[in-house]
């Protein structure tokens, strides 16, 4: 099951957090709150941070801020902004200074669950959410801290190499020495972990992190469905969701505006034209070999056509119905 992202179904903060913030609190309601935060960070990219043709651009929330009272902060802005743009900003600052936190919560979420740690034997989740906030956090040191921990939980030490790679390489990116030095810091802490197969892969840590991110979001959904009543009638089928979400991207689109050259590729772009990537790479695998083979031949016949005349737009500004179907129609023959 996934989950239809609305306005009104907004990951809400207070019960969660309320509930871990009781003394005594148990190592499930940290565990809980830990995985609403990350949940609401992908809510409010997904609403917010639009992938249009010329990069993805994010777009503010309206009046009135349903994120409200805990929107996202300055520093948050930050972080999205930087991430979006993969350049430097006028105020970039030392590493260690700017954590990935878009509400401003992460580091009260990490330093709960790691006292219930104390206490309480971790589950299978437990500890990769916390190395997930720890990198988000910056705190690479107590990454490779816990690395033993997991190792003796879970027999191997993956998940913690993988979240001190991938900080190493998401900070090699960003200009000035304090950056870099702190990236040189998340690969020597991540080495020792590593055996000599992963060493020499450059896409062995995001083959880790992907699948025990998704388990992320499948255990979040559970723990909305438990705490919050109501909430399941925003859950809905992979496919359904994916088909009205097609269908509304395509409610606009008019046959009449696109070239007449290109009229015959109008099925497949209404088919696959979809800017959502897991939505696109849906549609792709319920499609049969053959037809897929065919349609990239198509595709990649109309290329220089459909290049032509989608040069004619300004890829600044948000492309029409059609041009945007027939840029990511472009984009799925690619992927056929």
């Amino acid at each position: 099951m996934i989950r239809v992202l609305h306005p009104d179904s907004i990951t809400p903060i207070e019960p969660y957090l309320s509930r871990c913030r009781r003394a005594r609190a148990s190592l499930e309601s940290c565990l809980d709150f830990a995985l609403i935060l990350l949940l609401r960070e992908l809510e409010f990219v997904a609403l917010h941070v639009k992938h249009v043709p010329g990069g993805p651009k994010l777009e503010w929330p309206t009046e009135p801020d349903v994120w409200a009272p805990h929107s996202l902060t300055g520093q948050g802005q930050f972080w999205l902004e930087a991430d979006l743009a993969q350049a430097a900003l006028p105020d970039w600052t030392a590493a260690e200074d700017r954590p990935r936190d878009l509400f401003g919560f992460k580091q009260e979420a990490a330093d709960r669950l790691e006292r219930a740690l104390r206490s309480e034997r971790p589950g299978i989740t437990t500890l990769p959410v916390l190395f997930k906030l720890w990198r988000d956090l910056l705190r690479l040191e107590a990454i490779a801290r816990q690395a033993d921990r997991w190792a003796k939980r879970d027999g191997r030490i993956a998940a913690p190499a993988a979240y001190l790679f991938e900080a190493a390489s998401l900070l090699s990116k960003r200009p000035g020495d304090a950056w870099a030095g702190a990236a040189a810091r998340a690969e020597r802490l991540a080495r020792p972990l590593l055996n000599k197969r992963q060493a020499e892969s450059a896409l062995w840590s995001q083959r880790v992190i992907d699948p025990i991110e998704v388990k992320f979001l499948d255990r979040a959904l559970a723990v909305r469905k438990r705490v919050e009543p109501g909430f399941a009638r925003y859950l809905t089928t992979e496919a359904k969701f994916f088909a009205s979400e097609r269908v509304a991207a395509m409610k606009d689109f008019d046959d009449m505006k696109v070239p007449p050259r290109l009229r015959d590729l109008i099925p497949l772009a209404r088919e696959f034209g979809i800017g959502d990537d897991p939505g696109r790479a849906f549609f792709i695998g319920k499609t049969s070999k053959t037809k897929r083979s065919a349609a990239a031949a198509s595709i990649q016949a109309a290329g220089p056509a459909i290049d032509e005349w989608l040069a004619k737009f300004d890829h600044s500004k948000e492309l029409p119905t059609e041009a945007r179907a027939f840029f990511w129609l472009r984009e799925a023959g690619e992927e056929m």
